[in-house]
């Protein structure tokens, strides 16, 4: 399921109908957004799936919409005048959206909350007359709405908003329920229905089960009768994969959306799909879904490893520009030994510089116990060898992703292999000009010059090898999508606040692909001990990271926070560790962290 966020992600929201297609929008602040979670925890994630079993035989796309911060109005008015694209409309309330202007102008808004929702409060009159507006808007256009209050405790003040919020919806023909009565009558503790010790916001069971009940509703209520499914017909699901393959397509060509993000939610459909035909085969039911899904996945998987190759190599290749991970600084370091090389030959050359060679001294070199000597020219030979090769796998690679992603770093691998080849021809001749004059040298200047050598070599090798390891591209470019979000995973330690939780945003500046900024809230005990928090992103191959404290009187400044270690995840196997010494803080105070990438 493909997460979709306003404030970040206005290019992939839907702009006209899709004939091959069933939508479903699902608005709300943070709590339908899904904030601390991953996003295929979300409840619109779950609900997708879960709809997508429910309608075999159409693809649906249940789009979050959810806006941390927002209040009923702002939801209500950003999906407004889409409405037409959707089969339906599901909202999510919890204990602040009767607070209006809570955004927009910041109102303060006192902490009794319950107030704001009474139909004789100024607000509790305006959350009421939204309610009307919502039910008289989606009659008109035939749109079945559902309203669900999220709720894991048992007290006076949420029980009265439940109450109030059941009563508008009665009032208006909204299909209602409470989350409390489903957490209650599975005895559930507190902590499994939060995202975790330090963040309130519903946990993936909590939205599992509340999705559940939701689409079981739906089609109670009917409201899957007008698609023409034909339920008892069998070969109504055969039509399904060519059905998720135009609506694919439709996204990309007719609305702008990112092709890796349509092929991710193809090939989720195809997977939630695959789950009822394997059901139905298991009865002994003919199985004409899989033959054909099985043709529409191969094509799906071919488009995303031919994208996600391209951008790997963009991304590398601003890498290499970067030099975050070293290249170009193996160039110099190798060029200046180059030069030293160079003007060490000159002096031996030349008899009357030859007394400068006295002036030079050397340290002894660290050489551990039982440690062999690097042979330099062998290395250097097979180091030539190891990026001749890297640069005919990315020429491989030119016809499958083009050349203009692939010329950097076809360029930067050229450059390499040329450097370890004039190193090669670079320590034959200085070794010829210390055997030829060598003699004329007395031994212990001799003796300095050739360890000093031995020591550069060894250098220079393992600052190559460096690159050589970090440069193994055609496998990293050409491998599929191997996770749909990027886990960044922070431990951190904070000084003790007036409140028992601080709010903590990551901000994601993306490189590779292009887009936007993305933002993502998460709160954390502020406990002395170490926090560990988890933020999901969409996936990304290189980003500049922020960690953005609130800012409040009540909670922790940036100076209060320490990070103790930040590591970016994708898959298993596919982790980087950020070096506390890269870490640094802006005139703000805020933590920022330099280009990451996970190609």
């Amino acid at each position: 399921m493909t997460m979709r966020m306003r404030q970040t992600r206005r290019d992939w929201w839907p702009q006209r109908r899709i004939p091959a297609l069933k939508r479903y929008a699902f608005i709300g602040d943070s709590t339908m957004f899904g904030a601390g979670l991953q996003p295929d925890e979300s409840l619109p994630a779950h609900a997708g799936r879960l709809l997508n079993a429910a309608l075999p035989a159409w693809p649906v796309e249940a789009v979050n919409f959810g806006v941390s911060g927002y209040n009923l109005w702002n939801s209500w008015q950003g999906v407004k005048p889409d409405l037409a694209l959707f089969d339906g409309l599901v909202i999510a309330l919890c204990n602040n959206d009767a607070e209006m202007f809570s955004r927009t102008y910041r109102l303060q808004i006192p902490e009794v909350r319950i107030v704001s929702f009474e139909p004789d409060d100024p607000f509790g009159a305006a959350f009421a007359c939204c309610f009307t507006e919502i039910s008289q808007t989606c009659q008109s256009l035939g749109l079945p709405v559902a309203v669900i209050f999220y709720n894991a405790h048992n007290t006076k003040p949420m029980l009265r908003m439940d109450e109030v919020i059941a009563g508008h919806c009665a009032a208006n023909g909204i299909l209602y329920f409470p989350t409390l009565p489903l957490y209650m009558e599975r005895n559930l503790p507190r902590e499994q229905l939060v995202a975790n010790a330090g963040d309130p916001h519903p946990s993936s069971l909590a939205h599992e089960l509340v999705a559940r009940h939701l689409v079981t509703e739906m089609a109670r209520l009917g409201w899957f009768k007008a698609m023409d499914e034909k339920a008892v017909d069998e070969k109504a699901m055969d039509q399904a994969p060519a059905r998720i393959r135009t609506a694919a397509r439709a996204m990309i060509d007719d609305e702008n959306f990112p092709e890796d993000a349509a092929i991710a939610w193809a090939l989720g459909v195809l997977e939630a799909k695959a789950l009822v035909a394997r059901r139905r085969a298991a009865l002994g039911e003919a199985d004409a879904f899989s033959p054909a899904a099985a043709l529409v996945r191969a094509e799906l998987e071919a488009a995303g490893r031919l994208w996600h190759g391209t951008h790997r190599a963009a991304a590398l290749a601003l890498e290499v520009s970067q030099s975050s991970w070293g290249l170009s600084g193996t160039l110099m370091v190798s060029q200046l030994t180059r030069e030293r090389y160079e003007e060490l030959g000159f002096a031996l050359r030349q008899p009357a510089a030859r007394g400068a060679l006295a002036r030079l001294s050397f340290p002894p070199p660290e050489v551990p116990p039982d440690t062999a000597p690097v042979e330099p020219r062998e290395a250097l030979v097979r180091l030539s060898a190891r990026f001749a090769e890297q640069s005919a796998a990315l020429a491989a690679l030119v016809p499958l992703l083009g050349a203009a992603p692939l010329r950097p770093l076809m360029h930067i691998c050229g450059r390499l292999r040329e450097e370890t080849q004039a190193q090669i021809l670079a320590f034959e001749q200085i070794l010829s000009l210390l055997h030829t004059h060598g003699a004329e040298l007395p031994p212990a200047q001799l003796q300095g010059l050739r360890d000093n050598l031995q020591a550069e070599s060894e250098r220079l090798v393992q600052y190559l090898e460096t690159a050589a390891d970090s440069t193994g591209w055609a496998p990293r470019i050409s491998r599929p999508l191997a996770a749909p979000y990027t886990t960044v995973e922070a431990v951190l330690r904070t000084s003790a606040v007036t409140l028992p939780s601080a709010i903590l945003t990551l901000r994601a500046d993306y490189v590779v692909p292009h887009r936007l900024s993305f933002a993502s809230s998460c709160m954390f005990l502020t406990a002395q001990q170490p926090v560990t928090l988890r933020f999901h992103v969409p996936l990304f191959y290189a980003a500049r990271v922020a960690l953005l404290p609130f800012r409040s009187a009540r909670a922790a400044s940036p100076e209060d926070i320490e990070v103790i270690k930040l590591e970016f995840i994708n898959a298993p196997g596919t982790r980087r560790t950020v070096p506390k010494d890269s870490w640094y803080r802006d005139d703000r105070g805020n933590l920022n962290f330099p280009l990451v990438s996970l190609v």
